[in-house]
């Protein structure tokens, strides 16, 4: 149950499965995220140590990832008991989190029927425009309860837009040729590993990679 009044929160760190536990239970049209595809998650604990809720944050699908390097983070799911402030706490949380880690932006989508006070109170601006379809029936974790419209939420925490990383070019020329050394493995059942059924050259790249002789 939640406190009748104001309280004093602070952020913890929670499993993944922990905050799933709690979103299951206590959110009101999302189930759990996926533990491959979240990041990691944060709990708004008061001074009894009792959890008044939940966030969890990760990298955000591909249709929004693409333009910017990976540089943007979302937080994917909140759960409260109702506790005053807690939504503000753990949205801020997480904000604070994804500068550290180096991210550029953090995102939220909530339906249009929520007003957006907690992400409000955290300093974040929702974006113009509309967003999600049916189409996100697709995606681990939705329901019935919450396909169309949305409305998002971002806060830029990097103040400027940096060019995006990459390896040295001795490290990209590894990966590059590990990758295609890699898929000429992916392409090979077991009883294709034998020199009758490789050119000579497949047959180098099959030895250097296995590390046994090609019967």
């Amino acid at each position: 149950m939640k406190p009748l009044g104001a309280v004093r929160l602070h952020v913890e760190p929670i499993t993944v499965q922990r905050a799933n536990e709690y979103v299951e239970i206590v959110h009101r049209h999302h189930g759990a995220s996926p533990t491959g595809f979240a990041m990691f998650s944060i709990a708004a604990v008061d001074d009894l140590s009792v959890i008044r809720g939940v966030a969890t944050a990760a990298i955000p699908n591909a249709a929004n990832r693409l333009t910017d390097g990976f540089r943007t983070m979302e937080v994917v799911r909140v759960a409260t008991d109702g506790t005053p402030n807690a939504c503000s706490v753990l949205y801020a949380a997480c904000a604070r989190a994804a500068k550290a880690l180096g991210f550029s932006k953090i995102i939220s989508y909530i339906l249009e029927t929520e007003t957006g006070t907690s992400l409000k109170a955290a300093g974040w601006v929702e974006e113009q425009g509309e967003f999600g379809n049916l189409s996100w029936a697709n995606r681990p974790g939705r329901t019935g309860n919450n396909f169309g419209p949305k409305g998002r939420w971002m806060l830029d925490i990097a103040g400027t837009q940096r060019p995006v990383a990459t390896f040295p070019s001795e490290v990209e020329e590894a990966r590059v040729n590990s990758r295609s050394q890699m898929s000429l493995l992916d392409l090979l059942a077991p009883e294709d590993l034998s020199a009758s059924h490789l050119t000579s050259s497949e047959e180098v790249q099959v030895r250097s990679l296995t590390g046994a002789l090609v019967a």
